[in-house]
């Protein structure tokens, strides 16, 4: 959930606003363009829901729920294409998730209550940016991209570019690499302290492209390449997993530093996180 401390209120405080119920993704361009800034779009609902009870006013609240094409989940071109309105309990029981990404789908088994899976929505989990949210972890190792569309066309953005900016339009799918050679692992025990995903990809015995998630430790998540361009064998990734870990750790900037715990002790946490994971991986392709 986003920081509820900012969003405390009463159903009392929701202002009186129109809705519109559109069926297709081109209605919902055509909606956006016709009130400029005046609207507020609502997948799930969960974080809108908390603002509007907070006193923010809204005079068209677009309901994304009704479009189909935000409720798919494909398989295009080696790639795993989720639409932003697609819940996270759909996610982690769509046979497209259950048999191309299986780790991914057991880490989103465990994510929030069972009121968060069945409401909200992949898309919405990614554009509150909330440092303590799991999609986008995930799907910064995962090195998703975003699909964005509006009145003047459709475009792809990085997930990453996606948490430094909301100049966007809709949102409309999430996609990602899937494959068996493709790796991927989780770890959230640590949580609110931090939490660290991994991904990668084994072809040739060697593992390419390493890339970390890293949530909860920092005002917004953070997605980084651990750098090993050549490769880097399962042994080697043994034996170097914990300098590996320390090294990337001991670059990332500064965590944050609250009630949970210090910057330096998040710092410790995400090497040790890290050097686990990278294990992991590693000892499941002798």
């Amino acid at each position: 959930m986003t920081e509820m401390a900012s969003f405390q209120g009463t159903y009392s405080n929701i202002s009186s606003f129109d809705l519109h119920r559109p069926t297709s993704i081109a209605e919902v361009c055509e909606l956006t363009t016709r009130f400029g800034e005046n609207y507020m779009f609502m997948g799930g609902g969960l974080d809108v829901l908390q603002m509007l009870k907070s006193g923010m006013p809204v005079e068209n609240l677009i309901y994304l729920k009704t479009v189909p094409e935000l409720n798919s989940v494909e398989i295009v071109s080696n790639m795993i294409r989720v639409g932003a309105c697609v819940t996270h309990h759909a996610f982690e029981i769509h046979p497209a998730i259950l048999e191309n990404a299986t780790d991914l789908a057991h880490v989103w088994k465990q994510l929030g209550n069972i009121r968060i899976r069945i409401a909200g929505t992949i898309g919405g989990n990614i554009l509150a940016n909330s440092a303590s949210y799991d999609a986008l972890p995930a799907f910064l190792a995962l090195d998703a991209v975003a699909h964005f569309e509006d009145s003047k066309g459709s475009w792809c953005v990085s997930i990453e570019n996606v948490t430094k900016t909301k100049q966007f339009g809709l949102l409309t799918a999430i996609e990602f690499p899937i494959g068996d050679a493709r790796v991927f692992s989780m770890d959230r025990s640590l949580k609110p302290v931090t939490s660290v995903a991994v991904s990668a990809e084994f072809s040739c015995g060697l593992f390419k492209n390493i890339r970390v998630g890293i949530g909860s430790a920092f005002s917004t998540p953070l997605g980084r390449s651990l750098h090993n361009k050549a490769g880097i064998s399962p042994g080697e990734l043994i034996d170097h997993a914990e300098e590996l870990a320390r090294a990337f750790t001991a670059a990332l900037p500064e965590p944050v530093e609250n009630v949970f715990a210090s910057a330096s002790y998040r710092r410790r946490m995400i090497a040790v996180i890290l050097a686990r994971q990278l294990l992991k991986i590693a000892k499941g392709h002798p």
